[in-house]
Order: C-alpha cells, then sequence, then structure tokens
C-alpha cells in the first residue's frame, strides 16, 4: 500500500498527463484500485507507448 503522494498531487494537477513505465512482463490486463485513484493515461515500454484508454500502441 502506498503513501497515497501521487493521489493528493494529482488532486491538484486535474490537467497533467500521466505516464507510467513498465517492463512488458510487468503489464497485466487490470490492476486493482480504489476510489481515490488516477489511471494513467499512457504506459511506455521498451517496444512502445500504449494509449490505456483504448488499449492500442
Amino acid at each position: 500500500m502506498g503513501a497515497g503522494y501521487y493521489d493528493r498531487f494529482f488532486d491538484q494537477a486535474h490537467n497533467a498527463l500521466k505516464i507510467g513505465l513498465a517492463f512488458k512482463c510487468q503489464i497485466i490486463e487490470e490492476i486493482p484500485c480504489e476510489g481515490h485513484d488516477y489511471s494513467i493515461d499512457y504506459l511506455a515500454t521498451k517496444d512502445g507507448i500504449i494509449n490505456c484508454k483504448t488499449g492500442k500502441m
């Protein structure tokens, strides 16, 4: 469990583009989240950038 640092930051930065970094082997279909969590817009891997809204590279 995290300390909520990014959740509090994004409460103040509503229009910020949220980009995550991951190895391809770390990507899973669905990530558990709670009501206060924010989703990312894009996920960057060595193979390319995934649009998290559409699921497409």
